[in-house]
């Protein structure tokens, strides 16, 4: 099946973005990029910020779809299992971890649109929180504040996994949750 003109396009940016950066690439470097003309982009995307968080709701999506992830968490135990779940979906896509790296401390992130994709692709993440809050077994933060902790925390173990060359079957998966939840135990 042929991909679509405007996948073409998020492709590239993707590329593009882990690249060179979100700020430094130009809409018609991935035009170009996407072998497409930047009018073809512009159907497509108002701007570049339209385009920034087309692709991280594409990727958010992606991880969602790939890994099943939905329905409620019910335990620690099923925590870690979705923990290692994405950890092994990070070490296979290194690229779009890395773009999540990028988008996170970019100034093109716009907190009301990631809440929305926090609330929306991730409710299931959302729910976990306010429950282990409700019982006391996290500590009373923000919400968005835990689940952006927790991102994090992905994002750090899968960045070392890569740069030290170990696996998703590293005793560092385990102990890498433990570490996330720790700070955020009552």
């Amino acid at each position: 099946m042929a991909i679509s003109k405007k996948q073409q396009l998020l492709d590239a940016a993707l590329v593009l973005f882990v690249e060179q950066g979100i700020s430094e690439t130009s809409t018609a470097s991935i035009a170009k990029h996407a072998g497409v003309a930047t009018g073809t982009l512009f159907h497509h995307f108002a701007n570049k910020k339209e385009l920034v968080e087309a692709l991280y709701l594409n990727l958010k999506e992606a991880l969602v779809t790939d890994l099943a992830l939905s329905g409620e968490i019910e335990s620690s135990e099923q925590a870690l299992v979705l923990w290692r779940k994405v950890i092994t979906w990070g070490l296979t896509n290194p690229e779009k971890m890395a773009f999540f790296g990028i988008y996170y401390s970019s100034p093109w992130v716009e907190s009301s649109f990631k809440s929305s994709v926090l609330n929306n692709v991730f409710s299931f993440l959302i729910a976990f929180i306010e429950k282990q809050k409700a019982v006391g077994a996290f500590i009373n933060l923000p919400t968005d504040y835990i689940a952006m902790h927790i991102q994090q925390s992905l994002l750090n173990t899968v960045n070392y996994l890569i740069e030290h060359n170990l696996n998703a079957n590293s005793d560092l998966v385990d102990l890498s949750f433990s570490t996330c939840l720790f700070g955020l135990q009552h």
